[in-house]
């Protein structure tokens, strides 16, 4: 165990040690690199593919050809991070498989099965305003032009506007080096150990959470055009700008919330509010806003989105606001394979457990379509903050993460 810890901190503070790791920035791409030369270490064989995932596979059989379709138990999620985000989101599930690789080796254990380690590219929609554009690829949910042509969309990642997917995948390649990967892979199970990102394992004092369901995002972008000016010269009683758009939107989205009577049932946020071109003394004329939900009653998020686009559209142009609405994604909701719930459930039986489903959207939702017997995400407790330079999570309870999978790997051979 003390050597599982030691791995982990060291794997943590390398790989991670940018923290801020926004897909296809310098920080990123350095902390592929370094991923990279410990997965060799391990004695992985490391390829990259066309949307820029990161393969580490280690063999059941060492005469596996290069051209043969190979069946896989895959490990990991994803290495990129939100903006000024934390070290252990998504990083968590590609070190965790990493040193249950490393017990494998230093036990000599003989595996059943081929597993492959995966870092997992852009899951987070703050670069493109699409999420998991790995596991899509993979899934097939989306094709290498689809990919390559979407636009950098965000302010945040300044060197970047102006760029596509292609663009910054094709800068990041140039330092990477790694072959493209040529395998047919069939995917088992895909497991992917992560934070929860909530506080329901540190208020519940529970050590593993069990999920059985995940809420995929629903989200949209209105932007909004109204006169700007002079904050100093126009009556309030005359404003037609941005800002008196957006004022209206939130009315409109809380009134709508209390309406339906969503409580809990449907997690919402207005998580962007970009001014064009900002200034202390600038009323302004034009913002664009993001709308998200997420829930596990598809229609339910379908209703709450569909009347929000309604009313938006039709009460802006009374006051004289302009609206461009770009639906930017439409999730469904995903109800896990239950003898795989089932199975994690049994091998986690020694530790304290919560069944739960998970608000956040993860790429097991899209790596499930790809595997012959599903794909499961399970949660170790962290700080209950996440996206945020504070997030944390004990080593202790990443090698519980370490010692499930062993199990897992038990279970499911």
């Amino acid at each position: 165990m003390k050597e599982n810890n030691d791995y982990i901190s060291y794997l943590l503070s390398y790989i991670g040690e940018a923290g801020n790791r926004v897909a296809f920035s310098k920080e990123e791409t350095q902390a592929k690199v370094r991923l990279i030369a410990e997965m060799r270490k391990l004695g992985l064989d490391v390829y990259t593919d066309e949307a820029g995932n990161i393969y580490g596979f280690l063999y059941a059989d060492n005469e596996v050809s290069d051209n043969e379709t190979i069946k896989v138990v895959g490990i990991g999620s994803h290495i990129d991070s939100v903006p000024n985000g934390g070290n252990f989101d998504g990083l968590v599930g590609i070190i965790s498989g990493m040193a249950a690789i490393k017990t494998i080796n230093e036990n000599n254990v003989k595996i059943k099965e081929n597993i492959a380690i995966i870092a997992l590219e852009c899951e987070e929609s703050s670069v493109f305003g699409k999420s998991c554009l790995g596991s899509k690829f993979i899934s097939k949910k989306i094709s290498t032009e689809q990919l390559r042509a979407i636009p950098i969309v965000s302010e945040s990642f300044n060197d970047g506007l102006g760029l596509t997917y292609g663009d910054k995948l094709h800068e990041c390649n140039k330092y990477l080096q790694l072959p493209i990967l040529n395998k047919k892979i069939e995917f088992l199970y895909f497991l992917e150990p992560h934070i929860e990102q909530g506080p329901m394992l540190v208020d519940s004092n529970k050590k593993i959470g069990i999920v059985s369901s995940i809420a995929a995002p629903s989200r949209v972008k209105f932007t909004l055009i109204g006169k700007g000016g002079h904050d100093g010269t126009i009556p309030m009683t005359s404003r037609r700008d941005a800002l008196v758009g957006f004022n209206e939107l939130y009315n409109i989205y809380r009134g709508l919330r209390h309406e339906m009577n969503i409580n809990d049932r449907l997690r919402t946020n207005i998580g962007v509010v970009d001014i064009e071109g900002s200034s202390i003394n600038r009323i302004p004329g034009k913002l664009s806003t993001t709308v998200s939900a997420r829930g596990l009653d598809d229609k339910l998020m379908t209703n709450f989105m569909n009347e929000l686009i309604l009313r938006v559209e039709s009460n802006l142009p009374d006051i004289d606001i302009k609206v461009i609405t770009e639906r930017l994604e439409q999730g469904i909701p995903l109800h896990l394979n239950p003898d795989l719930v089932n199975k994690v459930r049994k091998s986690a039986k020694e530790y304290s457990i919560l069944e739960m489903w998970s608000g956040a959207g993860h790429d097991t939702v899209y790596m499930n379509e790809v595997c012959r017997y599903g794909a499961i995400v399970f949660f170790i407790p962290n700080t209950g903050i996440s996206h945020e330079p504070s997030e944390f999570a004990e080593v202790e309870d990443i090698n519980l993460a370490v010692c499930l999978l062993g199990k897992l790997l038990e279970e499911i051979k």
